[in-house]
C-alpha cells in the first residue's frame, strides 16, 4: 500500500473524509485456493492452526527495479507481504511481536537491498509463523499450515501465472487438488466496482493494508537492531471468505498494453514474465515507463497492476501510470495521497455491440473515453 504506516493512515483518513471506496489489490482476496484454504483451517479440519511456514523466492537480475531502495525494492516489500498476509487470514488475527534478519547476495545486485529476509511472528494463542523471501534464490512459492490434527499445504501458493495446488494431509490420508489458473486482476476489478455500485465497504480495505506495512516496519526495525520489536495491533473488521471467490478465464494471448510499454529489456525482466515453456510472453505486475541510465534499465513507477484483463470478460481500464521522479535526480519517490476508483458499469458491453454488428462506441466507452485517453470524433471512430 505504501512504504510507511503514516502514509498508509493518511490515505484511509483522506478516502473517508471524500466518502470514497479505497481498496488494496490483493488478488488472492478473491482466489479460490487460497480461499479454500481459508475455510479449510477455520474448518477445525486439521485442527488447531499452531504453524504457518512459508518460502517466496525469485531470481532478480542486476538494475531491476525490485534492488533499488527509493522506490520500495527488496524482498519484504514486494514477496514478503504475501507471506504475512497469508499467515493473518490463516491464522485470523494480528502479530503481537516479530524478529527478522537478512542475509546473503552478491555486491552487484544487492547494494541497496537485502538478497533475503527470513522472519518470525508471533501470533496470539500459542501460534507462530516464520517465512522466508529472496530475490536470490530460484522460484518459489509455497505455504503450510500445521494444526493439531493435520497439514494443509498449498504449492504453488501464490503465483498468477499457473495453477495452484493443495494438498490435506489427516492421519496418514492426503487430498490433493488442484486449481486453474485464472485472470485475478480481472476479480479484482469486478468486486470493487461492485462495491462502488452498491455502496458497500470492501474487503481488502485500507486497513488491512496498513496492517501489512505496519508489521513489514516492524520486521524492517528488528533486522536492523537484532532484537524483537512488538507490533502495535491492527483493528481489521472484515477478512477475506470464500464469498468473496470471483472467477474470469485466464489471459491466453499477450494483453493489449493501454499507455504502458512492456517491461522489456533483459535485465528488468524476473518474474515479470510468464513461468511458460516459451517464457515470451510479458505480463508484468508493473505499468512501467523504462528508460536507459548508463545500460541499466530503470521501472520508473510505483507498483500499480497493468490492464492485464481479458476483454471478453471485463472491460479494460485506462488507468494513468503514477510516475516517480526521473532516474536523473534519484529522489525518494513517496506514494501520493491517491484514491483510483475503477468503475465497471458492464463487463460485456463491447462483446453484445459487437455481435450486434454496431462498432460505435456504447455509453461506458464514452464515459472511459471522456476521462482519459483519445477525445473527440477520432475517438468514437476507433472505440477499441
Amino acid at each position: 500500500m505504501a512504504f510507511e504506516e503514516a502514509e498508509c493512515e493518511a490515505m484511509i483518513a483522506e478516502a473517508e473524509k471524500a466518502k470514497v471506496k479505497l481498496m488494496i489489490a490483493y488478488r488472492l482476496h478473491f482466489e479460490r485456493g487460497n480461499l479454500q484454504a481459508i475455510q479449510v483451517v477455520n474448518s477445525g479440519k486439521i485442527g488447531e492452526p499452531r504453524i504457518f511456514t512459508s518460502s517466496f523466492s525469485q531470481q532478480v537480475r542486476s538494475g531491476n527495479s525490485r534492488v533499488k531502495k527509493d522506490i520500495g525494492g527488496g524482498p519484504l516489500y514486494d514477496l514478503g507481504v504475501y507471506c504475512i498476509n497469508a499467515a493473518r487470514y490463516l491464522f485470523r488475527a494480528e502479530p503481537e511481536q516479530v524478529f527478522a534478519w537478512h542475509s546473503g547476495g552478491d555486491g552487484d545486485r544487492f547494494r541497496e537491498v537485502p538478497a533475503t529476509t527470513t522472519a518470525m511472528l508471533q501470533f496470539p494463542g500459542d501460534r507462530v509463523a516464520s517465512f522466508t523471501c529472496s530475490f536470490g534464490a530460484a522460484d518459489r512459492s509455497v505455504f503450510e499450515v500445521i494444526g493439531t490434527k493435520g497439514v494443509l499445504r498449498m504449492d504453488p501458493a501464490y503465483e498468477m501465472v499457473e495453477a495452484l495446488k493443495s494438498e490435506i494431509s489427516i492421519n496418514g490420508k492426503t487430498t490433493k487438488q488442484v486449481f486453474r489458473r485464472r485472470d485475478q486482476f480481472a476479480a479484482e476489478l469486478v468486486y470493487f466496482s461492485g462495491c462502488v455500485l452498491n455502496h458497500q465497504d470492501p474487503e481488502p480495505s485500507g486497513r488491512e493494508g496498513l496492517a501489512d506495512v505496519r508489521i513489514i516496519q516492524a520486521l524492517l526495525q528488528s533486522a536492523e537492531t537484532n532484537r524483537p520489536v512488538t507490533i502495535r495491533t491492527t483493528e481489521v473488521s472484515h477478512r477475506p471468505t470464500m464469498t468473496q471467490e470471483i472467477a474470469r478465464t485466464a489471459v491466453t494471448r499477450p494483453p493489449q498494453m493501454v499507455k504502458a510499454s512492456a517491461p522489456g529489456k533483459e535485465n528488468c525482466r524476473a518474474r515479470l514474465c510468464c513461468r511458460t515453456a516459451s517464457q515470451t510472453l510479458h505480463r508484468p505486475e508493473f505499468i512501467p515507463e523504462v528508460q536507459e541510465v548508463q545500460g541499466d534499465c530503470i521501472c520508473r513507477t510505483i507498483k500499480q497492476k497493468s490492464a492485464l484483463i481479458n476483454p471478453a470478460s471485463a472491460f479494460p481500464p485506462r488507468e494513468k501510470n503514477i510516475a516517480v521522479n526521473s532516474a536523473k535526480t534519484r529522489a525518494r519517490a513517496k506514494p501520493r495521497l491517491l484514491v483510483i476508483v475503477v468503475i465497471r458499469l458492464a463487463r460485456t458491453e463491447a462483446a453484445g455491440r459487437k455481435v450486434q454488428g454496431n462498432s460505435r462506441a456504447g455509453p461506458i466507452a464514452e464515459l472511459a473515453l471522456s476521462l482519459s485517453g483519445p477525445t473527440g470524433e477520432q475517438a468514437r471512430r476507433n472505440p477499441g
